[in-house]
């Protein structure tokens, strides 16, 4: 998947019964087009102590932020 734009979502954490849920996801939109010419817009749970995007989505990818400079995505 190559990604096109990414944005770091912080939703309201949630009190269960076992405690404060924290929920950090990242928004990657797909580049590459469906078959009737849309973008896909995929939601990436990361960690609760991710600050940026960029370092959200080089986590997906198991690499630190100041490593992941793909080249080609795919």
């Amino acid at each position: 998947m190559a990604i096109t734009e990414c944005a770091l979502a912080r939703p309201r954490p949630e009190r269960t019964a076992i405690g404060t849920v924290v929920q950090v996801m990242v928004e990657v939109v797909n580049s590459t087009p469906e078959p009737d010419g849309t973008s896909r817009t995929y939601w990436l749970r990361v960690p609760p102590t991710t600050r940026t995007a960029r370092e959200g989505v080089s986590w997906t990818f198991g690499v630190t932020e100041a490593d992941y400079e793909p080249l080609v995505q795919t």
